[in-house]
């Protein structure tokens, strides 16, 4: 039995391996995309938290069926998005889109940023 366990092991390391490879991929790619202004304030957040745990975990979402993350990486010039509620940030993407819009940028779809967040989080809440 302890052959097959060794075995068992070798797989599982070099399954993880190749995993860790990945997401670190991923960690740098997302990381690259963040502006320094928000990659100072989400470190500062989590430095924070480590020294205190009683401070707010920043990795927990107190966002209703919204994902901070994706907030953080757009161009928004505001970022205190981690706090507001689902009316909020679709208010603000509405505005967004507006700027944009009164800018000259392209809109390459029929579905706007905010219909598109809007009947994802509706295909979420009905699965």
């Amino acid at each position: 039995m302890s052959i097959f366990l060794g075995r068992s092991l070798h797989s599982r390391l070099v399954l993880a391996t190749a995993e860790e490879k990945r997401q670190q991929k991923i960690f740098e790619d997302f990381s690259a995309s963040l502006t320094p202004e928000v990659e100072k304030l989400w470190t500062n957040i989590i430095l924070r938290w480590e020294n205190d745990l009683k401070q707010k975990n920043p990795y927990v979402s107190i966002v209703t069926h919204m994902y901070p993350f994706i907030l953080l990486v757009t161009t928004f010039t505001n970022v205190h998005f981690l706090d507001a509620s689902q009316d909020e940030v679709k208010r603000q993407l509405l505005k967004e889109e507006a700027i944009t819009l009164k800018a000259g940028v392209p809109q390459l779809h029929d579905t706007s940023w905010t219909g598109f967040i809007t009947l994802g989080l509706l295909v979420e809440e009905n699965q």
